[in-house]
C-alpha cells in the first residue's frame, strides 16, 4: 500500500514538473512571445507624417500569414513606431505608402511613393524602409525560395546590388535596414546616391506631376530585372540612371537636405553622397572622355540640348572670337571625371546678362566687372545661357582653369559687336 501512494505522488510531482516547464516562457520554443514594440524611418528623402506603415507577418517561407499590423509616420523626418505587438513568427515585410521630400526639388512630391523592407528580426528592434531595401526585395525572395537561408539571402542580395552600382563598401557595413541619409558613413553616403540617381529631374511644370510616378516604374523595372540572377542587365536602365545623374545638381540637392533638416529643427550630417554619385557615373558609362571639350555649339538650356536647332555659339570654344550683341550665347564644356574646371569672366567694357546656375555650373562671384564659374559635373555637357547687351562694341577676356591650375590654361579675349 505504502508502494502505490509513493508512485501516486511521484506521478503528481512529474505532472507539476511538466506543466511549469510548459508555462516558462523560456521554454515555449516561440508559442506565447512577449509583445516587441518597432521603429525606424522611411527615407527617399524623408517621407512625412501621414505616410502609412503596414507590417505583414511572414511565415518560414515568406508568405504571409495573414497577420498584420499598422502605424503612421510620427515626424516629417521619416520616423515610425509600431508599437506593442506580438509576432508569430521572426520574418516581415514592411510597406510605406506616402508622400516624401524630393530632394532635387527642395519640395514635397507631387504624388505618393511606395517603397518596402523584407526583414527578418534578429535582436534589433530597428528596421529602416528605404530606396535599397525596396530594389531587393524580389531578390531575396527568390533566394529563399531557392533554399538560401534568409540572411544569406539578404546578403547576397546587397552585394549584387551595390555590384550593379560600381559600389564597394568595408564588409560588416551593408545592411540596407541601417542606412540613414541623416547620418556620416559609407552605406549612408550610397543609400543618399542611389535615391538621387534613380529620380529625374526636369524644369518643364507639366512634366513634374508625373515624376513620382516614374519613379515608382524605374523602381519595379530595377527589382524584377535583378530578381532571376542578381544582375540589372537592362541598358535601358542604365541609361536612364546616366540621363537623371546628367541633369542633377548635387550642389542644390546637399542644400535642399540640410534645409529642410534644419526646418525641422533637427541637426544632421547629410554624408559624402557626391562621391557615390561619381562612382555610379563612371561604373556605367559607356562613353568616357578623357579631355576637356568645348564644342563650337550647345544650348545654353540643357533640356533643350537634344534639338540642335536651338544650339548657339559657346564663348568657350577657342575658334571664334568675334560675336554680335543683344544675342543669346552660351558658356559650355564637357568636364572629364576626376576632373574640374573653373572659368572666370573679365568685362572689359559693355554689359551682359546671365541666367545662373545653368546646368553643371557652380556660380563662385558675379558682380557687373565679371564672374567666376566652377563646374560639378563630369563626363556630361555642362551649360549656361550668357548674352552681351545694352551697347556694342563689349569685350571681355576669359580665363581657362583646368583642375586649379595656378595660371589659366587657356586666355582668349572676344570682342561683342
Amino acid at each position: 500500500m505504502k508502494t502505490y501512494f509513493l508512485r501516486i505522488l511521484i506521478m503528481v510531482l512529474i505532472l507539476a514538473v511538466i506543466s511549469c516547464k510548459k508555462d516558462d516562457p523560456e521554454n515555449d520554443n516561440g508559442n506565447d512571445p512577449s509583445p516587441v514594440s518597432l521603429t525606424g524611418n522611411v527615407q527617399k528623402g524623408p517621407f512625412i507624417t501621414g505616410t502609412t506603415i503596414t507590417l505583414h507577418e511572414l511565415n518560414e517561407n515568406l508568405g504571409q500569414t495573414g497577420s498584420s499590423f499598422t502605424a503612421s509616420i510620427l515626424t516629417n523626418a521619416g520616423d515610425f513606431e509600431i508599437p506593442n505587438i506580438v509576432l508569430g513568427s521572426t520574418h516581415a515585410l514592411f510597406t510605406a505608402n506616402g508622400f516624401y521630400f524630393n530632394e532635387l526639388y527642395g519640395e514635397l512630391s507631387a504624388a505618393p511613393l511606395t517603397l518596402q523592407a523584407l526583414t527578418e528580426q534578429s535582436g534589433s528592434s530597428r528596421i529602416n524602409i528605404n530606396v535599397m531595401t525596396h530594389l531587393i526585395k524580389e531578390r531575396i525572395m527568390k533566394l529563399s525560395s531557392d533554399g538560401i537561408p534568409f540572411q544569406q539571402a539578404k546578403a547576397q542580395a546587397q552585394t549584387e546590388l551595390l555590384a550593379f552600382f560600381g559600389i564597394t563598401l568595408p564588409a560588416g557595413s551593408t545592411d540596407f535596414e541601417k542606412a540613414d541619409i541623416t547620418q556620416n558613413s559609407e552605406l549612408n553616403a550610397t543609400l543618399l546616391a542611389v535615391s538621387v540617381v534613380v529620380q529625374r529631374y526636369t524644369t518643364f511644370l507639366m512634366e513634374i506631376p508625373s515624376l513620382t510616378a516614374e519613379l515608382t516604374q524605374l523602381l519595379s523595372t530595377m527589382s524584377f530585372d535583378i530578381k532571376e540572377d542578381g544582375v540589372i542587365g537592362s541598358q535601358k536602365v542604365k541609361d536612364t540612371l546616366l540621363h537623371n545623374i546628367s541633369r542633377a545638381n548635387l550642389i542644390k540637392i546637399r542644400q535642399n537636405l540640410e534645409k529642410r533638416y534644419a526646418d525641422l529643427g533637427l541637426t544632421v550630417t547629410i554624408p559624402d553622397f557626391e562621391k557615390y554619385v561619381d562612382i555610379i557615373q563612371k561604373h556605367l558609362s559607356e562613353t568616357v572622355y578623357t579631355d576637356f571639350i568645348y564644342p563650337e555649339k550647345a544650348s545654353p538650356y540643357i533640356e533643350f540640348q537634344g534639338d540642335t536647332t536651338a544650339w548657339t555659339m559657346n564663348f568657350l570654344n577657342l575658334n571664334t572670337f568675334v560675336y554680335g550683341s543683344n544675342r543669346n550665347y552660351c558658356v559650355a564644356a564637357i568636364v572629364p571625371f576626376d576632373s574640374v574646371l573653373t572659368v572666370k569672366f573679365k568685362i572689359l567694357s559693355g554689359s551682359y546678362a546671365v541666367s545662373p546656375p545653368g546646368h553643371g555650373w557652380q556660380v563662385i562671384q558675379i558682380n557687373s566687372s565679371g564672374m567666376t564659374l566652377r563646374s560639378t559635373l563630369q563626363n556630361t555637357i555642362i551649360t549656361l545661357p550668357l548674352g552681351f547687351n545694352y551697347w556694342p562694341p563689349a569685350s571681355a577676356t576669359i580665363e581657362i582653369y583646368q583642375n586649379d591650375t595656378i595660371t589659366p590654361d587657356r586666355v582668349k579675349n572676344i570682342t561683342i559687336q
